[in-house]
């Protein structure tokens, strides 16, 4: 008798951490819980390798969290997770999931799901779109009724750190007034050590004053609220997919409107968070707090790469940049290398996206970023080099990121050395496979 064929190696570890549930956690013994974007990744990673139906199920599981005001939890919690964890404790359903968000990307899975399914079963591509539009649109009305700066400015911010993804981003070190300046790679290891309490700290602080006023969004808004680059672009990045989504299931008011809105947000962004004569290059996005520009640079930074009407000089600053602060041996490092808070050899235990390379953003960056700036017809005909550093750098992480998960699926690595970190195992980092 013939052996069953094996799935592919990043399908086998997808189903490994998935077990019997219905959801696939980061990895079952470290991140037990069924965390928002880790399932949206998984839900890419199937449909890519034809499991369709794999992702199908990763989907209205995620689905299944989402709260009347479509909003979807970060964190829904599994029953063998940690009970006694004082981030879990200062929620207010913190016996089911979290109250703060992540990256809204479940238009991107969403697509590439039903794209997949269209290949071998129309009929069943075509009923996972109707079923599962209402609450996919409502997702992102959760962002416009709840997450705009006002009526007038439809940028989104957040009232944590943590609902980046980006935990432990110096661009928000700000909030974390504990914290002591480090020098970068020569930072005292005694002072990483304290930052790494100090760092929690900060987070858990912000934790408890919106827990003090049960997570009232209004109030939450006045102790933290900014607007991240990253958080915005990919925000954009899905309107417009939400666009073509509604385009297929007929809704075409909606449609009308998700783009309409898709590019107010991305002209918002454009103009009021690029700033111009920076970073010694012609000019930068930069995150925006408080009290206005946060001059700081992480990969977040980036992320205008993965809009569609980025202007070339924009392009070309931001290459530029990428060639001055984020050209190590195994890009992308998560912060800027001449920045004194790059710690890319997670000196800081614990505490999260403050150097080392994550999988899950070379993707987004290469495969909806570099590639689709390359592809641009203007581009091609009036800056041939610009397409061209574009793909030279979107080869570069490709090869890069793929070298990587070679030595194993690990959550994050080590820029320079390319040692994975932290968890072995980590179901998003099998997006290399599909780049």
């Amino acid at each position: 008798m013939e052996s069953e064929p094996k799935h592919p190696r990043p399908i086998q570890l997808l189903l490994s951490n998935r077990g019997e549930a219905l959801a696939t956690p980061p990895a079952p013994e470290h991140y037990p819980h069924d965390y928002l974007w880790d399932s949206y990744f998984s839900a890419i990673v199937f449909a890519r390798f034809g499991y369709s139906r794999e992702a199908v199920t990763e989907l209205f599981n995620v689905f299944n969290n989402q709260r009347p005001d479509g909003f979807i939890p970060n964190m829904q919690f599994a029953a063998n997770g940690r009970r006694w964890d004082m981030e879990r404790f200062s929620f207010n359903s913190w016996e089911n999931s979290s109250e703060y968000t992540q990256p809204p990307l479940g238009a991107v899975s969403v697509a590439e799901t039903y794209t997949a399914l269209k290949k071998d079963a129309l009929a069943e591509a075509n009923l996972l779109l109707d079923e599962i539009y209402p609450s996919l649109k409502d997702s992102y009305q959760y962002f416009i009724d709840q997450r705009q700066n006002s009526p007038t400015d439809p940028l989104i911010g957040i009232i944590h750190p943590h609902e980046t993804g980006r935990d432990s981003d110096p661009i928000f070190d700000f909030a974390k007034t504990l914290r002591w300046p480090r020098n970068g790679e020569a930072t005292n290891r005694w002072i990483d050590r304290y930052n790494t309490v100090a760092d929690y700290a900060g987070a858990m602080a912000i934790n408890l004053v919106n827990k003090a006023s049960r997570w009232d969004l209004a109030k939450s808004r006045e102790h933290f609220w900014v607007n991240d680059i990253m958080l915005n672009c990919i925000y954009v990045d899905n309107l417009y997919e939400m666009a073509t989504l509604a385009r297929d299931a007929g809704q075409f008011k909606d449609m009308g409107d998700f783009y309409m809105q898709a590019q107010r947000v991305e002209q918002q962004l454009l103009s009021r968070m690029w700033f111009s004569e920076t970073q010694d290059v012609k000019g930068a996005f930069y995150a925006l707090g408080p009290d206005g520009p946060i001059k700081e640079v992480s990969i977040g930074n980036l992320f205008p790469l993965i809009l569609p009407n980025l202007k070339e000089s924009q392009l070309e600053s931001t290459l530029n940049l990428m060639d001055s602060s984020f050209n190590t041996p195994f890009p992308l490092p998560s912060v800027a290398t001449d920045s004194p808070n790059y710690d890319p050899h997670y000196q800081e235990k614990g505490r999260l996206w403050r150097g080392p390379t994550w999988i899950n953003t070379n993707w987004y960056l290469t495969v909806r970023g570099l590639k689709r700036q390359a592809s641009k017809p203007s581009l091609n005909q009036h800056r041939p080099d610009l397409v061209y550093r574009c793909l030279a750098w979107s080869d570069q992480i490709t090869a890069a990121s793929q070298s990587l998960v070679e030595r194993g699926y690990y959550e994050f690595y080590d820029p320079i050395t390319g040692q994975g970190q932290r968890v072995k195992d980590f179901s998003w980092s099998t997006l290399a496979d599909t780049m």
